[in-house]
C-alpha cells in the first residue's frame, strides 16, 4: 500500500509541476523573428491552433504574408501533433514552456542540428515582434 501511495503521489506531483501544462500552452504566442524576417504568431485554443504568418522588414515594420491557417492539434506530454481533416501535417516538440515563454522544435531531415527551434513570447494580441528584428548585415 505504501509503495502504491508513494507512486501515485510522485505521478501527481510530476503532472502538477510539469513545465508543459496544457493550460499554459493555450493563448497567443509571438515568435522571435528569424534571420529571414519570419515572425509568425500562433494561437493555441482547446483543440486547434491558428498560425498567422508575418514577415518583418526594416525598422520594426511587418507584413502579414498570407491568410491565417488553422489546424487541429493533439498533445501527449511534450509532443504536439498537428492534423488537418484527420491527416497528420506535422509534429512539434515542446522544449520549454512557462507562463511567458515557449520554445518549440521541429525536426527537419538534413537540417543542421536535426531541425529548427522557434522561440515565442506570450502576448495579448496577434501582433508580430518585429521591433526585435535585426536585418542581416
Amino acid at each position: 500500500m505504501w509503495k502504491q501511495s508513494c507512486a501515485i503521489l510522485t505521478l501527481a506531483t510530476a503532472l502538477s509541476t510539469s513545465p508543459a501544462m496544457a493550460t499554459e500552452l493555450q493563448g497567443i504566442w509571438a515568435m522571435l523573428p528569424l534571420k529571414s524576417g519570419v515572425a509568425n504568431v500562433i494561437e493555441f485554443k482547446e483543440k486547434n491552433v491558428t498560425v498567422h504568418a508575418f514577415e518583418c522588414y526594416g525598422q520594426g515594420q511587418s507584413d502579414q504574408s498570407s491568410d491565417p491557417e488553422t489546424t487541429d492539434y493533439s498533445r501527449i506530454d511534450d509532443t504536439i501533433t498537428l492534423s488537418h481533416e484527420g491527416q497528420s501535417v506535422g509534429v512539434l516538440e515542446i522544449k520549454a514552456l512557462s507562463a511567458e515563454a515557449l520554445t518549440l522544435f521541429q525536426a527537419v531531415e538534413g537540417a543542421p542540428n536535426g531541425g529548427t527551434s522557434f522561440v515565442y513570447r506570450k502576448v495579448s494580441s496577434v501582433k508580430p515582434l518585429c521591433e526585435l528584428y535585426q536585418e542581416p548585415a
